[in-house]
């Protein structure tokens, strides 16, 4: 009963995480730009191979499913609640977390390796993404008292 309620978990993760990347695009013409350089297509899935979603970026529209498609690489999570975990982690805008996780044995990256370091930069603007947006609202609604 818990494996379930964890790949679920994972499984909206995931699909947040699609969503965020498409959201980012939208508001970043840079990070759109970033993603445009080069079509690229991975899976991520757990070691237990029961949750896995699939990501195409073509011309900076990233698309994502459920359904099998082409693969690039892929992002190996060691099973679901460690999956969940870490994505938790990298969608509350911890910038290392994807590192440390490959660090730790927790991620294991598997395919062309050129592919794998364009998408660990996208990843990492990312995070600076909605930093940058969160200061420059800041900046913009603080006025100095008098």
């Amino acid at each position: 009963m818990k494996n379930l309620a964890y790949r679920m978990r994972l499984r909206h993760l995931m699909y947040g995480y699609a969503r965020l990347l498409q959201f980012a695009a939208l508001i970043d013409y840079s990070f759109k730009q970033q993603l445009a350089e080069q079509p690229f297509s991975f899976v991520m899935t757990s070691g237990d191979n029961n949750a896995a979603r699939y990501f195409t970026c073509h011309e900076g529209r990233l698309r994502s499913s459920i359904r099998p498609g082409p693969v690039d690489f892929k992002l190996i999570w060691r099973d679901n609640r460690t999956g969940g975990e870490i994505m938790l982690a990298m969608l509350r805008g911890k910038p290392k977390a994807l590192y440390n996780a490959v660090l730790n044995g927790d991620l294991r990256l598997e395919g062309d390796a050129q592919t794998i370091g364009r998408y660990m930069k996208i990843n990492g603007r990312l995070e600076k993404v909605f930093r940058s947006r969160k200061n420059k609202k800041g900046k913009e609604t603080t006025t100095p008292r008098p």
